[in-house]
């Protein structure tokens, strides 16, 4: 058993997975467009599975004509 951070595991696990965080809302910033192109291209470059990179990427800015489209999408 592992406990850290007022969780407890049931198995003897790392606690870096007991410590990580992860935010479950944004706080609304707008990320600058050309940060925003700079992660994708990254994305864009990652390694893929037999090196086919099948990516498709797709987003959509708050407050734009495509953003209630975007949220639909299933």
């Amino acid at each position: 058993m592992t406990t850290t951070n007022k969780r407890t595991s049931s198995h003897s696990i790392d606690p870096l997975f007991l410590e990580r965080w992860s935010p479950r809302a944004f706080n609304g910033e707008t990320i600058p467009e050309n940060e925003l192109m700079t992660m994708i291209d990254a994305a864009r470059w990652s390694p893929s599975s037999y090196n086919s990179q099948p990516w498709v990427f797709l987003y959509a800015r708050r407050g734009s004509a495509s953003w209630n489209k975007y949220l639909s999408l299933p």
